[in-house]
């Protein structure tokens, strides 16, 4: 499956992407440390995942992603996060997104998350999902 990652450091999206291609055997067709850089993506729509770090000032985040859930519906987006704040879950869900991983269970939860979104479910960290 064809994934973009959106995180700002740079070593923990090189993580992200070695993980996914050689743990999981997902292609990473763009890495990019910003939701501002998504746009430049030439190849953003043959994307099937996008896996978005949040940085800790929410709006810009999503500022800058409604355009691309906009213009590309067939998309499914999973948020990375340090923190678990529930209001911050439920506007991402609103907006469109499919899953929610904690960055420090990200390699624990990442299967199991992606197959949830691509059987039209959504993914919630296992620490609050039960």
């Amino acid at each position: 499956m064809d994934v973009i990652i959106v995180e700002d450091s740079s070593q923990y999206r090189l993580a992200v992407k070695t993980f996914l291609e050689e743990g999981l055997g997902h292609s990473v067709i763009a890495d990019v440390p910003s939701c501002d850089d998504l746009i430049s993506i030439s190849n953003l729509s043959n994307a099937k995942l996008i896996l978005v770090g949040l940085k800790n000032n929410f709006a810009d985040n999503i500022q800058a992603i409604c355009p691309v859930v906009n213009d590309y519906p067939h998309l499914k987006l999973i948020a990375l996060s340090m923190e678990l704040h529930l209001q911050v879950i439920a506007d991402l869900f609103r907006l469109g997104f499919n899953g929610f991983i904690l960055k420090d269970r990200v390699f624990d939860e990442m299967s199991t998350a992606i197959n949830a979104v691509f059987c039209n479910n959504v993914y919630l960290p296992s620490s609050i999902s039960h």
